[in-house]
């Protein structure tokens, strides 16, 4: 099950990436990683609790350093150390589909099962990098399911999540985000000023729905 940039542009506008992002059971990385060794693919480690994903993870790579491409296998679930957020591969599961996916090369593509909208948009607030910001901008400049994006959220710590989100808005006035989100994903004046839009709205609601959280009694956590 596919998560990460690929994911991201089976959504919208390729975004370039030598990272693949698996989530598989215990049971099924097996067979991934056995293609993983037929595909030229070399284990690096193993991590318990190291990475920005703190649940157990292997990192495949191939090719020379500098110039590799890798593949996180993230099994049983996703966790961010940072923020305490933990996504189970149950969670993840339930709301993927198989999608079209295509690589650098626009005759390159694949079909996989990827992760909707609704939870690249959770696990990316959950982070709160600034890859992860400019994502969830292109994720949320379209119709969303802002149910289904609060249901995942309460996984992370609305604190934090808040965070995110209010950093996010504010990147959005800033020239430097600008000229990143335009430059990665080779948008046009008239096409970042839809998503500057569309982002805005999902970002302002769910911090009004977290509030409304928070003046319901439920505290907001935060690390």
């Amino acid at each position: 099950m596919l998560i990460g940039g690929y994911a991201v542009s089976a959504f919208g506008p390729t975004r370039f990436s030598v990272d693949l992002d698996l989530v598989t059971t215990p049971y099924g990385a097996s067979a991934v990683r056995e293609l993983l060794t037929r595909e030229g693919f070399v284990h690096e480690g193993t991590w318990e609790g190291g990475g920005s994903f703190a649940d157990r993870s292997e990192r495949w790579s191939r090719g020379a350093s500098g110039s590799s491409i890798s593949v996180d296998l993230l099994i049983g679930g996703v966790s961010d150390r940072r923020s305490g957020a933990t996504f189970s591969y149950r969670d993840l599961r339930s709301r993927a589909v198989p999608r079209r996916i295509h690589g650098q090369d626009p005759t390159s593509e694949a079909e996989a099962l990827v992760v909707d909208r609704e939870a690249l948009i959770s696990l990316k607030l959950a982070v709160g990098r600034l890859v992860d910001l400019r994502d969830v901008a292109m994720l949320a400049s379209e119709a969303s399911d802002e149910d289904a994006i609060m249901t995942l959220l309460r996984r992370a710590p609305m604190g934090i999540v808040r965070a995110n989100i209010e950093r996010l808005l504010a990147a959005l006035e800033t020239r430097e985000f600008r000229d990143s989100l335009k430059g990665v994903y080779m948008l046009d004046d008239r096409a970042y000023e839809r998503i500057v839009l569309g982002t805005r709205r999902v970002a302002s609601q769910l911090l009004s729905r977290i509030q409304a959280l928070n003046e319901g009694g439920k505290p907001m956590e935060s690390r």
